[in-house]
């Protein structure tokens, strides 16, 4: 909304601007009301208020939850899984009305799978939401793939595919235009190489062919990087080749005697691929995937909120949500 654009303004008007009641008490020279009309100091009437809306343009992060990490191959020296895919990552700014509550909603990191015929699951979404409208959404990375369903899938990035003994062909999940890139295919592996591919992250691919993992965005106004893919598992827990996760919090694919890693808390990072199993070394256990880390909403404003819940971190007009909550101006 706005105040009229001519004619008279009535302090009814201001109200609803303001998102007060129309009949509370209020003066011209009220720091909301001089904040409504641009006036900082002096001089204030009526007409100064034509057009004037009550708004708030603010800079934003929102990171989606990172995808599980894919399980490995239960038999004896098997194939290696997909690393996650990382949450969709989105940074711009946004108008947002004044005295509207916007809900904040966290995207959580998904379970890695711990079932070889199960893909991993997707993490969840993050979004701000208000006024009966989605402002920015982002979606949850993309599940690793699994030994017997071993293509990857689909998410704000996508999770890596895994190695697949009969075919060796695989696919990587799609990720989201403008949030997140694909999985990582397989195309040909031979017998003695048989890991899983990264997951997708924020700025680039998963490996083709490969166990690494694509890279998170570096978001100056924090010095930090979010949105890193999850590398792919070894093929099996005492050799082959596996990876370390995307920067931005993308977990370790399984290799050898360490379990694949989560997704970092609170960066969308993917989690790691499951290696194959292996029950000469002792490390069954380590074929099942990594969970995905927790995504995160940060808003970076002109000025304070008027009120906020779910506990965000507030660092003067800066406001880190860590969980979901509300924020209003």
């Amino acid at each position: 909304m706005a105040l009229p654009s001519s004619g008279a303004i009535t302090f009814a008007n201001i109200n609803t601007e303001l998102g007060y009641s129309s009949t509370a008490q209020i003066s011209l020279n009220d720091g909301a009301v001089r904040s409504l009309f641009g006036i900082s100091s002096g001089a204030i009437d009526m007409n100064t208020g034509h057009g004037k809306a009550n708004t708030v343009s603010v800079s934003y992060l929102v990171v989606a939850g990172g995808g599980g990490g894919g399980c490995g191959e239960g038999d004896n020296g098997g194939d290696g899984a997909g690393g996650g895919g990382a949450g969709g990552v989105l940074t711009g700014t946004v108008t947002l009305n004044g005295g509207t509550s916007y809900t904040i909603t966290v995207g959580g990191g998904a379970n890695g799978s711990s079932d070889n015929g199960t893909q991993a699951s997707n993490g969840g979404d993050s979004y701000i939401y208000g006024g009966g409208a989605y402002k920015v959404y982002s979606y949850g990375g993309g599940g690793g793939g699994s030994d017997t369903n071993s293509n990857g899938v689909g998410g704000g990035s996508g999770g890596g595919a895994a190695s697949d003994y009969d075919t060796f062909s695989a696919t990587g999940g799609s990720g989201v235009s403008g949030q997140g890139y694909r999985g990582g295919n397989i195309s040909g592996q031979g017998s003695g190489d048989r890991h899983g591919t990264g997951g997708g992250g924020a700025t680039g691919q998963g490996g083709d062919a490969s166990a690494s993992a694509g890279a998170g965005y570096y978001w100056a106004t924090t010095g930090n990087y979010y949105g890193g893919g999850g590398g792919g598992g070894a093929w099996g827990c005492c050799w082959g080749n596996n990876a370390g996760g995307g920067a931005g919090g993308g977990g370790t694919g399984g290799q050898g005697s360490n379990a694949a890693t989560n997704g970092g808390t609170n960066t969308g990072g993917g989690g790691g691929g499951g290696s194959g199993y292996g029950p000469d070394c002792g490390c069954g256990t380590y074929r099942i995937g990594g969970n995905g880390g927790s995504g995160i909403v940060v808003i970076v404003a002109p000025k304070a909120a008027s009120s906020t819940t779910g506990g965000p971190t507030i660092s003067g007009n800066t406001y880190y949500f860590y969980n979901s909550g509300t924020i209003t101006f």
